[in-house]
């Protein structure tokens, strides 16, 4: 039998495992050895042979924790052995252990828990506690049932969310119903979100950049179970056609990327309100909600070991403009880089350059403030196109790039900066990438001279031209590594309830991703 073991270690709060709906009384104290867990005592307290749900035990562990990250516990600090063949330990001295979220840790009977740090002082320190909680794998109480749970409706474009009782159906095949663990607001929610015509549909359940943990499984699910870590991604990546199979592409014939309101394979929704009415999906991933239901070749599996608030980003935002400076545009080191709009998209291009090694990364925006913003990613030049002097914008990047930049990428979504990316770059070898997201009909118009003759090509990138389920793990590594940055993005953080906060604070520009938590 294989277990998993949960764990919070916010003070006087439970971990509430995936599997279960309710939280679990936790006044019982730990046992102080090993051989007090095999054996059994009276009304079922600490018996080794796990059921679904049962409460293994309750320790605790000093905080070792630096003031820079209050989370991080170094293993070198403490003699302690809190688990036995625990996974991260293998990785190096460090593992993270978060208060709003559980990591995951496959043990096998006996469980093999010590107290920590035999002193009874050293048990107590500061209120801080690891609850754990095991339970077998690819069991699950709730599966094949449907979960009532909270979700964020929106029920008109551009009213604000309303946090609402729904249903939420058990997954059919190919498909996994995952617990959200956290989640980030992306432009993209906003722009469809205000939309008053198709491909906009009301009510329906907004978000796409999550991590969670698969709470049950449908039949033909294979790469993933119950209890691991994923992000769903709004891509498919079902590594069975030929786009998948091949280097070239991201863009799965398969199950072909599109805004549609419903699950991918068969049409139909997964969610219902609880008077019934239908619920429509967004991108194929809708995690404004407690649970939600993604087909499998949308989830990615993750190291559990990864904060979730970090995580998540890697959804859509971060890797859409890392992806595109990497795997689309494929800079060069030493290039010159334009990136044309600096909000969250267009500063992760600038990471991905930076990573690249640009040598020149030029930022184009309205806002002066973008580019003290920009230094942190790479930026080392500003234009602000309010300040021109009547020049367009493509005199201006030519004349300081004396011809025109290697690589541009317009990350607004307006198709007049397209032209002008276009007319940026450099002849014989200037590569556009468009990733900004237009209204719907929008039109480029080029002269058919200036394409033969100049030499320039002009893409389109989505998801950065990245293959979920294989660039994802390497984008994490790379945080982890500390190459790539993170941490910068994530400017704000609230709760579930204050979600129409982090609209505001989005559409007025005060943040570049807010992070909302679950059970915050």
């Amino acid at each position: 039998m294989v277990c998993h073991i949960f764990f919070s270690i916010e003070p006087g709060r439970a971990a509430v495992p995936p599997h279960l709906d309710t939280p679990v009384d936790w006044k019982k104290t730990a046992p102080t050895s090993d051989s007090s867990l095999n054996k059994t005592k009276a009304g079922g307290g600490w018996s080794p042979y796990i059921k679904s749900g049962r409460k293994v035990g309750t320790f605790r562990h000093p905080p070792l924790a630096s003031s820079q990250n209050p989370n991080l516990f170094d293993s070198a600090k403490c003699k302690c052995k809190p688990l036995r063949d625990f996974p991260q330990k293998r990785a190096g001295k460090t593992w993270w252990v978060t208060s709003r979220w559980p990591i995951i840790v496959p043990v096998s009977p006996p469980i093999g828990l010590r107290s920590c740090c035999q002193t009874p002082e050293r048990r107590r320190p500061r209120g801080s506690s690891w609850f754990v909680v095991a339970m077998e794998a690819g069991r699950s109480p709730t599966a094949g049932k449907p979960i009532r749970c909270r979700a964020a409706v929106a029920r008109e474009p551009g009213e604000p969310l309303a946090i609402e009782e729904v249903m939420v159906d058990p997954p059919m095949p190919h498909e996994v119903r995952i617990r959200i663990i956290c989640t980030s607001l992306c432009h993209s929610d906003i722009t469809f979100w205000k939309m008053k015509d198709p491909p906009g549909y009301f009510p329906r359940i907004f978000g796409h950049e999550a991590v969670g943990i698969v709470e049950s499984i449908g039949e033909n699910v294979d790469e993933v179970t119950v209890g691991d870590v994923v992000i769903p991604t709004f891509m498919s990546d079902c590594g069975d056609c030929e786009d998948c199979k091949s280097k070239k592409s991201n863009l799965c014939s398969k199950l072909p990327f599109k805004v549609s309101p419903w699950m991918p394979r068969y049409e139909t929704s997964r969610f219902k309100d609880i008077n019934g009415e239908v619920l429509y999906h967004f991108l194929f991933v809708s995690s404004f909600i407690e649970y939600t239901v993604v087909d499998v070749a949308h989830v990615t599996k993750i190291d559990p070991a990864i904060p979730p608030n970090r995580a998540c980003l890697i959804g859509c935002g971060v890797s859409t403009g890392v992806g595109a400076a990497w795997r689309t545009a494929n800079v060069e080191a030493g290039s010159t880089v334009v990136i044309i709009g600096l909000g969250s998209i267009g500063l992760a291009v600038a990471e991905g350059a930076r990573l690249c090694g640009a040598a020149r990364i030029i930022g184009v925006d309205v806002n002066p403030d973008k580019f003290e913003i920009g230094k942190k990613f790479g930026v080392t030049d500003f234009v602000n196109t309010g300040n021109s002097n009547n020049k367009s914008l493509s005199q201006v990047i030519n004349e300081m790039t004396g011809g025109g930049a290697d690589y541009c990428f317009e990350c607004v979504g307006l198709a007049s900066l397209v032209h002008e990316a276009y007319a940026s770059c450099r002849k014989g070898w200037g590569k556009t990438v468009v990733l900004g997201v237009d209204k719907p009909g929008s039109q480029l118009t080029f002269s058919s001279f200036d394409v033969l003759h100049s030499g320039k090509s002009l893409m389109g990138s989505l998801f950065g031209g990245l293959k979920a389920k294989s660039d994802i793990p390497i984008l994490l590594r790379r945080y982890v590594d500390k190459e790539l940055r993170l941490d910068e993005f994530v400017t704000h953080e609230v709760g579930f309830e204050d979600i129409n906060k982090a609209f505001e604070l989005l559409i007025e520009g005060k943040c570049l991703r807010c992070v909302i938590w679950m059970g915050k």
